[in-house]
C-alpha cells in the first residue's frame, strides 16, 4: 500500500513541477501554423498508387470546385497514397530508379 501512495506522490510532484516550469519558461512557438489558425480549409486525398486513377483524374474539375468554395482559405494535399506511403502522387526520377511502380507517369501534384 505504501508503494501506491509513493507512486501517486511521485506522479503528482512530477506534474506540479512540469506545470511550474512551463509557466515560468513558456515555449516560444514558431508561427508555422498561422496559415491554418482561425480559418477553414480542406484535406483533399489525390489518387496515388493506381496509375489508371491518376491518369484519368480531372484536375480542372477539382480546381473549379475548390475555387467555388469562398469559405476555404487553404487546401492540404497528400504526397503519397493515404494507405501506402510507397506510392506517390507525382513523378520522381530517384524513386523511379528504385521501383517504377512507386510513381505515376503523370505528375498529378504538379498539375494541381
Amino acid at each position: 500500500m505504501k508503494s501506491i501512495y509513493f507512486l501517486c506522490f511521485a506522479v503528482l510532484t512530477n506534474c506540479f513541477f512540469s506545470i511550474s516550469i512551463s509557466a515560468a519558461h513558456p515555449i516560444k512557438h514558431q508561427d508555422g501554423a498561422n496559415w491554418v489558425r482561425a480559418s477553414w480549409g480542406t484535406l483533399l486525398i489525390l489518387p496515388a498508387g493506381n496509375r489508371y486513377e491518376v491518369e484519368h483524374f480531372n484536375v480542372n474539375a477539382l480546381i473549379s470546385q475548390l475555387s467555388g468554395l469562398k469559405s476555404f482559405t487553404w487546401v492540404m494535399l497528400n504526397l503519397t497514397n493515404e494507405n501506402d506511403d510507397a506510392h506517390f502522387t507525382g513523378s520522381n526520377r530517384l524513386l523511379e530508379e528504385i521501383d517504377s511502380n512507386m510513381t505515376p507517369l503523370r505528375d498529378l501534384l504538379g498539375k494541381v
